[in-house]
């Protein structure tokens, strides 16, 4: 008959089952908690590398070859400077 359901797990067992879902849900919240930090790591670094690359791009431009601030860049340099690869 399809109607019989299986037998129940004695309740050693059903503690068994439930602790390891436990470790699995730990392990999963620190897995989750590790990405998470290495997302806040990898942002910080983007946003270093892009404001080092604005402070060598204003050091060399306006100190070593003593150009003069404009609020426009002829020819567009710091497009092409940070894009070198678009025209």
């Amino acid at each position: 008959d399809k109607s019989e359901a299986a037998p129940e797990p004695s309740s050693g067992e059903r503690e068994e089952g439930s602790s390891h879902k436990k470790e699995k849900s730990v392990l999963q919240a620190k897995l989750t908690k590790l990405a998470i930090q290495i997302g806040y790591a990898g942002s910080t670094i983007a946003v270093l590398t892009v404001a080092i690359l604005v402070i060598q791009f204003c050091i060399k431009t306006f100190v070593l070859e003593g150009h003069q601030w404009k609020s426009t860049c002829p020819g567009g340099r710091p497009g092409r400077y940070f894009l070198s690869s678009w025209e």
